[in-house]
């Protein structure tokens, strides 16, 4: 069967992409396909990251970045609500630990404040202490970011996916694209088990293996090269000692190690910031995991005596380039997004309505005006959680998609205690 539109890449970023044509585009009916090439949806770098939907204070200003993060916020809670997703909306707080970072909280409210942050605050030392009496009594100060909000991170991409189903789209796991030929109007695209299918436009939202697909699949080199970022995470034992994240003050290269608690509430630290020259399977190391819990004990004090309940690793896409990177082949019907470092979660709804308008803007596509949009909303988290414990496979049943494997470590734990393999 022919598609008009080919996504390559099921993590949260393809999938935002997915819903957003299908949903709110509104391209015909079966005429959208993505492809992914691991047996699950939200299998790598979505699937490992920290669960916090942020407003993207250390994105340069001006940023495409900052842009799309900026266009998700609103986005994101009213779908949190019309999907039934559970979510905290509680901020988290930049903390000031008095280790040579006097008066940098200032400077990032400023930048807050241009972006459209105007309820954000810096607190003092008992402020602080009032919102997270369990937090190390050494800070100095704190600047309380209001609008950040902790959310599932593996019910919100498998939530597009779910909606962009129903409404008509496609999605075939196991597919991995081998192959790929252009013959000036269509796409024809093999799989390494030797399946074709062809389509008039394709999208890569391939993470760390963005530049590799565009390089086979523009007509120039990609002007960007993957250096993944590794970031571990050590997870403790369900407390109830931290609401909002605890966040350093950011560098110009990473967020820094958080401290936070999921919406299940597991603390989690993490996570580390280490170039590597891996692409899919990240790995932890038991310095690294020390260096972690220490860190959680040192911002929370009472964690010394919590358990740990897991760990994890996940590599984050980025680029040789600070921002995010779309790229349009007009010549060779191709949208290329990649570089979307840590921000893929937060900034999805934006990034999906970003390559939506380019696709529409570059290429003319047009969608079914006045096609209804159907909406089927998940069930209560405790609902999902219960089954999940009773199966005891990693599996749980989601409306539209049936069967889906539980991939993320946050997740897994706060669902069912443990990590679950795949």
């Amino acid at each position: 069967m022919h598609h008009e539109i080919v996504i390559i890449g099921g993590g949260v970023v393809g999938l935002a992409i997915l819903k957003q044509l299908t949903c709110i585009t509104k391209i015909a009916s079966q005429s959208i396909l993505l492809v992914e090439a691991e047996k699950h949806l939200v299998a790598h770098a979505s699937g490992h990251n920290s669960g916090i939907a942020c407003t993207g204070v250390d994105a340069p200003l001006f940023s495409l970045e900052r842009a799309l993060v900026r266009d998700s916020i609103s986005l994101m809670r009213h779908h949190n609500k019309v999907f039934n997703l559970p979510s905290r909306p509680v901020g988290s707080l930049v903390c000031d630990w008095g280790e040579g970072e006097e008066g940098r909280l200032e400077g990032i409210l400023e930048h807050s404040l241009m972006a459209g942050d105007c309820d954000d605050e810096i607190l003092t030392v008992e402020e602080a202490l009032a919102l997270e009496p369990n937090i190390n009594k050494s800070i100095r100060a704190a600047l309380h970011i209001k609008n950040e909000v902790v959310v599932d991170p593996w019910l919100i991409p498998i939530s597009y996916a779910s909606h962009a189903v129903e409404n008509g789209a496609v999605i075939k796991k196991n597919w991995r694209v081998k192959g790929a030929s252009f013959d000036g109007e269509a796409w024809t695209l093999t799989s390494s088990a030797g399946e074709v299918i062809t389509a008039t436009y394709v999208i890569s939202a391939t993470g760390n293996h963005g530049d590799s697909t565009f390089s086979l699949l523009s007509s120039s080199p990609a002007p960007f090269a993957n250096k993944p970022r590794k970031g571990q995470y050590t997870v403790f034992k369900k407390t109830s000692l931290l609401t909002r994240p605890l966040q350093p003050i950011p560098t110009s290269r990473t967020k820094g190690v958080f401290v936070f608690s999921s919406l299940y509430g597991n603390v989690v630290a993490g996570p580390t910031a280490e170039d590597v020259e891996e692409r899919e399977a990240a790995t932890t190391d038991a310095a690294t995991l020390t260096m972690l819990k220490d860190t959680g004990i040192k911002c929370v004090p009472e964690l010394g005596k919590a358990e740990i309940a897991g760990s994890y690793a996940g590599l984050r896409p980025a680029t040789t380039e600070r921002d995010y990177q779309f790229h349009v082949d007009a010549l060779r019907n191709f949208l290329s997004v990649a570089s979307i470092r840590s921000t893929g979660l937060t900034a999805s709804h934006g990034i999906g309505r970003h390559a939506a308008s380019l696709m529409t803007s570059v290429f003319g596509i047009k969608g079914e005006e006045g096609r209804e949009v159907k909406v089927t909303p998940f069930p209560d988290v405790e609902e999902m959680m219960k089954e999940y414990r009773e199966r005891g496979d990693g599996m749980v049943e989601i409306p539209i998609l049936g069967e889906c494997f539980v991939t993320h470590p946050i997740t897994q734990i706060g669902w069912g205690g443990k990590l679950m393999e795949y």
